[in-house]
């Protein structure tokens, strides 16, 4: 039996030749990211819809939307990113994970891997690496644009990577990792950078937005924080270290109650391949520690005392060192999002209260 086709192939993939360049896996086009970003933008102005008042037009010929549909393969950086199902995003190069903003309608040339061929895969064991991938690639936005004109209809773009812009929506779908071809690069030091960017760090200044700089440059260490912020870090170890049952009670004791998505997403946390506390417990760095005596490293922007944003008195990040070759401090981006030779869970002082370890 036949598999059910995904809802955004009737509306713009056209009949390829399983033999002919891109017509199917084995006979994927290499091509190279930014090229095939910049080839799949140009093929429709998928904002075009809102240029009419009355009727919509009818939608484009498929047969026009080449190279949506078609296998490709490509090098990249690859960043997990938690958002909606996504499991993450191929860049051009590591400067663009770092320098080219937050990943919800970034400027930079970028693909969402929707999913992997691998359902086993986890992204925070491929997180800024470069790989060389095989995928189907396709724009959301268009196939959405393409939805509405067939029912006359223009829709509210809520949900997915297309609410954020025209060109967010480019996806790859049953991605195949074919080879890693670096090692994970986190920044843990300035002045220089070149270690990790592809420039120093004065011509990566000049090349992208100021407002981008505290993604990349190395969080301070801060000292002398209220015991408040050292039991929000244990705990936090506790509840990843003990499983989802132990989790679920401890977050009930202290809160009272937690509705049913709650509950959700912290199995998801421990089941899922990119839940971020499993694959916390399958590093074995990370489970030999003891939560109550482990070294704990507070990381932020500012010293304690120094934040301004009344109600919130302070916010950066508790972490841990999970492997003896960590180097303090790193970048913000990378306590937010890496578990690499450490782990870090984000914290803040709302008035009295500490927060945090989610």
């Amino acid at each position: 039996m036949a598999e059910e086709p995904q809802w955004w192939e009737p509306l713009i993939c056209t009949e390829i030749d399983p033999n002919a360049p891109g017509g199917s896996r084995e006979t994927a086009r290499e091509v190279q990211l930014v090229d095939l970003f910049i080839e799949l933008d140009a093929v429709a102005d998928t904002y075009e819809n809102f240029k009419f008042d009355e009727e919509l037009p009818p939608p484009l010929p498929k047969e026009t939307l080449t190279p949506n549909c078609q296998w490709v393969e490509f090098e990249g950086y690859f960043r997990p990113v938690r958002y909606h199902s996504y499991r993450g995003q191929m860049l051009a190069d590591v400067d663009d994970h770092y320098l080219a903003g937050g990943p919800i309608g970034m400027l930079a040339p970028h693909f969402w891997v929707q999913d992997w061929s691998d359902p086993g895969v986890s992204s925070y064991s491929l997180h800024n690496r470069r790989l060389r991938i095989k995928a189907r690639v396709y724009d959301q936005c268009l196939a959405i644009s393409q939805y509405d004109r067939q029912r006359k209809e223009l829709g509210f773009r809520f949900g997915g990577a297309c609410h954020y812009g025209e060109n967010t929506g480019m996806i790859l779908t049953e991605a195949e990792v074919v080879e890693v071809l670096s090692p994970e690069k986190i920044i843990a030091q300035l002045p220089d950078l070149s270690d990790v960017l592809g420039s120093p760090v004065i011509i990566a200044k000049l090349r992208y937005p100021p407002v981008n700089h505290t993604e990349f440059e190395p969080l301070i260490t801060v000292e002398g924080l209220p015991p408040g912020a050292s039991k929000v870090v244990r705990d936090w170890l506790q509840r990843v270290r003990f499983g989802p049952d132990a989790a679920i009670q401890s977050e009930k004791k202290e809160k009272g109650s937690i509705d049913e998505d709650r509950v959700a997403r912290i199995h998801e946390l421990y089941a899922h391949p990119d839940g971020r506390f499993g694959y916390l417990n399958a590093q074995t760095g990370f489970t030999s520690l003891d939560p109550d005596n482990a070294e704990i490293e507070f990381l932020a922007t500012k010293p304690f005392g120094e934040w301004a944003d009344a109600p919130r008195r302070w916010h950066g990040y508790g972490c841990v060192g999970i492997s003896p070759t960590v180097s303090w401090p790193v970048a913000k981006i990378d306590a937010r999002d890496s578990i690499t030779t450490f782990a870090c869970t984000e914290i803040s002082l709302w008035r009295d209260e500490w927060r945090g370890g989610y």
